[in-house]
């Protein structure tokens, strides 16, 4: 087993941690599949409103590569298609029967993955709708059919605040991950499997022989692309390929069952929940479906769907896509504190030593208050010193507004994870995680444009 130690990155201790336990929910009345957050596809729709469906059948596909489907996570009928500006598909929202009809696809024995092929393999997992699991670095797009990684990273846990406890997404189902680990060895050519050992002794404990990387850090030291980075200099400079570990469960479900998965486990978390904890449900619910069952709090709350630093905002009525599996509520923190400049900070968390609650040790509150309006940037090289891919994210964003692109890639453009670390510790409110992210889609759609 190999062991790799990430020197930066940052742990905020934050109130409102999922416990362990998994609450099994009832079945929505409603699903939805969410194209938007589906990095680089153009939807092309293959329903239209009123028409019915079943768990498994194919609501729409890329144009760019027709190949990837996208399947409906349940049975019923197409009851709204919510277009955004430039009429860009935003939600596929399905209302489910009483009885769902569901597609069937071919199931595999252990047998058959011993004789097959990997380009049939393949085959099966894009039929199957869940070939969009695997995404390529370092632009995390859509892994591509014609390519073969030279290495195939597995994130088994993440230090991100709030995120899913692999002893509860694993709970029951060791065997089926094994089995989705045997289908991973088949389309890499190296798999990499790991986990931050120091927080989750349980996976070490429950998969040895599957485990032979350990990652030693703080955020997002768990990451493929920060682990990849460090790889890299020791050698390893090939094409990776990156997936996490509840979603090799809903790989062995498909080729063991021959159907589309229907359930998931999410991490539910933050301080408007009076009951933070995991809960089993269908694929693509409703975030006021998964809220209502951690006791949420009344007032004036966010819902972050994907991880407290890397999510987006899924309001009252959205629902939850394919790659996101935690669902924060935190305070808006709207509320304007009066001489803030002159107060001690007994429960500010940040992560300087300004505030008097640096000399505690215990969680603190996070809410979406920025303290102030866009500065200019200072130079402090907070961001730098945080940074887990050792870029100089200061200057990367100077270079950027400069229009430098060869500077901005010089200072590590590309290896940046969007771990969002700088834009959460950066004293200016400068939103450099973003401005990073528009950058690389930019420079994306550029070489695909001249490939």
């Amino acid at each position: 087993m190999k062991t790799l130690f990430i020197p930066n990155g940052h742990n905020p201790d934050l109130r409102g941690n999922p416990e362990a336990s998994i609450i099994h929910l009832p079945r929505p009345s409603s699903l939805a599949v969410v194209p938007s957050a589906f990095p680089f596809v153009k939807p092309r729709l293959q329903v239209k409103e009123g028409d019915r469906v079943s768990l498994g059948s194919p609501l729409f596909e890329d144009k760019r590569r027709p190949e990837l489907r996208f399947l409906s996570p349940g049975g019923g009928i197409i009851e709204n298609i919510i277009f955004g500006p430039r009429r860009i598909v935003t939600a596929i929202i399905i209302r489910l029967d009483e009885k769902e009809e569901r597609e069937f696809f071919q199931p595999l024995e252990n047998e058959d993955l011993e004789t097959m092929d990997r380009e049939e393999l393949m085959q099966h997992l894009v039929k199957g709708g869940l070939w969009p699991l695997f995404r390529s670095l370092p632009f995390r797009a859509i892994a591509d059919t014609k390519e073969l990684p030279d290495t195939l990273y597995v994130r088994m846990d993440s230090h991100q605040p709030f995120s899913a406890l692999p002893e509860a997404y694993l709970q029951g189902h060791l065997e089926a991950f094994r089995f989705g680990i045997r289908v991973l060895k088949k389309l890499a050519g190296q798999l990499a499997v790991y986990t931050c050992a120091e927080q989750h002794s349980f996976v070490l404990n429950e998969c040895q022989g599957v485990v032979n990387h350990t990652v030693f850090g703080r955020y997002p030291a768990q990451d493929p692309g920060v682990v990849h980075y460090h790889l890299r200099k020791k050698g390893n400079t090939g094409k990776a390929w990156f997936i996490t570990g509840e979603d090799v469960l809903l790989i062995a479900h498909l080729l063991e069952t021959g159907t589309y998965p229907g359930e998931r486990t999410y991490a539910m978390g933050g301080t408007g929940l009076a009951s933070p904890c995991h809960v089993r449900t269908r694929f693509g619910a409703p975030v006021s479906h998964l809220i209502e069952a951690c006791d949420p709090l009344e007032g004036n709350f966010r819902n972050i769907a994907g991880g407290l630093f890397r999510g987006r905002n899924a309001g009252q009525e959205g629902f939850m896509s394919m790659y996101e599996t935690s669902l924060t509520r935190i305070p808006e923190g709207k509320e304007k504190e009066y001489f803030g400049f002159m107060r001690p900070g007994l429960s500010k968390n940040s992560v300087s030593r300004t505030f008097l609650s640096a000399l505690f040790n215990r969680p603190a509150k996070v809410d979406c208050n920025t303290h102030g309006e866009e500065r200019a940037c200072i130079n402090c090289g907070t961001c730098t010193r945080l940074c887990p891919v050792e870029m100089l994210p200061q200057f990367t964003m100077k270079a950027l507004h400069a229009d430098a692109i060869e500077e901005a890639l010089a200072h590590g453009l590309l290896d940046c994870v969007q771990c969002g670390l700088c834009a959460y510790a950066c004293p200016s409110k400068i939103d450099l995680s973003g401005i990073f992210g528009s950058a690389r889609e930019k420079l994306y759609q550029e070489q695909q444009k001249g490939a």
